[in-house]
């Protein structure tokens, strides 16, 4: 019978207390950022294992199973202690900043988001981008144009906030009393770049503007939803999904408001001091947030770039899809040579033995090649099967009856 009875498995199931749902045992600290022990005399029990006798039937269980197996053991009391805090200050409006800023930040912003993403998308619309093009105008000047007016118009009201949360001018105790204000401004200037590139890449997934401007700026309001609903489960992601976490528009900013309220409760701040310093609990710092917002930014572009280029819409000329891939195809064309990467059996077949046509230049570099062109009407070929050559450094004029 002890034999058996030395290894004894059982689960206390017991209901969930004042709806609050799960314990959060997976976490040392609470999920806000006025943080406080678990035990402390200010907060219900929570998690409630003294209160709903959690403790006291474990520890009644394990002391008369270990009496059943050794009558004469003598067995200490237990004491209770919580886990040791860090410093820390109670203030409810942390709280309400850790949840309410970042939405009230997307609502702010939505407007102008709008109104970019319209008139970009206009201009695209009524092919002045393209004509700009054709008088000499590149596309990275056209996008650089945008950044900058935007940029322009975003950073002032930012920096007039930077000011006012991390100053005394309108409060005794600004919102952000211990953070580095020029981190602060350095973290509203990422955010700017990073709903710029939003608008880009909205811009360029609608033809028409008022499909665009609408379309763009509900997703911009739904982006601010990963947030709400996961960032009290972001100490449980892995790490690689913590990085693609922050690369999401709006869900970054989030984050890091979210980390500054922390750091903010703990009377430290965002600091350079603190810039990498990690939470015992996220694993994550304020540094690597603004880190993969700058990541995100960059894969956004991209992909607005890519998407600009195979599909340019009503006006342009599309790229093949592999086109990222091209210059390293340029670069071994250039590395082995033109002639070598032509097929043989088509420069055999187009040589003509005819005195009056003049050789084609050996070391000339092909500018335009045309190989076996048609071109038919009904029944009648304007063209048929022409090929040709057209190097650079030299004039190529076509002759020939106009019919």
């Amino acid at each position: 019978m002890q034999a058996i009875l030395k290894h004894l498995n059982y689960s206390i199931k017991l209901p969930e207390s004042s709806g609050m749902g799960s314990w959060m045992t997976d976490q040392i600290f609470y999920s806000n950022p006025s943080r406080k022990s678990r035990l402390d005399e200010n907060i219900p029990d929570y998690p409630p294992y003294y209160s709903t006798c959690f403790l006291g039937i474990q520890n009644e269980i394990d002391r008369n199973f270990m009496k059943t197996l050794n009558a004469s053991v003598n067995l200490p009391n237990l004491k209770l202690q919580a886990y040791p805090y860090p410093k820390i200050v109670e203030d409810l409006f942390l709280v309400f900043a850790a949840e309410a800023f970042p939405f009230l930040f997307v609502l702010c912003m939505i407007y102008s988001v709008k109104n970019t993403i319209k008139n970009i998308t206009i201009e695209i619309e009524s092919s002045l981008k393209e004509s700009m093009k054709m008088m000499g105008l590149s596309s990275s000047i056209f996008w650089t144009s945008w950044l900058t007016k935007v940029f322009i118009m975003m950073i002032i009201p930012f920096t007039f906030n930077c000011i006012l949360m991390t100053t005394t001018l309108i409060s005794s105790i600004p919102l952000f009393a211990h953070s580095n204000p020029l981190l602060i401004w350095i973290f509203f200037v990422i955010y700017i770049f990073t709903v710029i590139a939003f608008c880009f890449l909205m811009s360029v997934l609608f033809k028409k503007s008022s499909t665009a401007g609408n379309i763009g700026s509900l997703l911009f309001f739904i982006s601010i939803l990963p947030y709400n609903y996961l960032h009290e489960k972001f100490h449980l992601f892995p790490y690689l999904l913590k990085a693609v976490y922050c690369m999401l528009p709006n869900t970054n900013m989030g984050q890091a408001l979210y980390i500054t309220m922390n750091l903010e409760s703990q009377e430290q701040g965002v600091t350079f001091s603190s810039l990498f310093h990690r939470d015992i609990d996220l694993k994550f710092s304020f540094g690597e947030v603004l880190i993969f917002m700058i990541v995100g930014i960059f894969f956004i572009l991209a992909l607005t770039n890519y998407i600009e280029r195979v599909f340019p819409g009503e006006f342009g000329i599309a790229e093949p899809f592999y086109y990222p891939i091209l210059p390293i195809f340029y670069y071994l064309k250039k590395r082995i040579g033109y002639r070598t990467l032509e097929n043989e059996a088509v420069l055999q077949e187009r040589k003509v033995s005819n005195p009056d046509i003049e050789e084609e230049p050996e070391n000339a570099r092909i500018g335009i090649k045309i190989n076996n062109l048609s071109k038919k009407f009904g029944e009648k070929y304007a063209v048929n099967k022409l090929s040709l050559n057209m190097f650079e450094d030299q004039i190529t004029v076509l002759l020939g009856e106009l019919r």
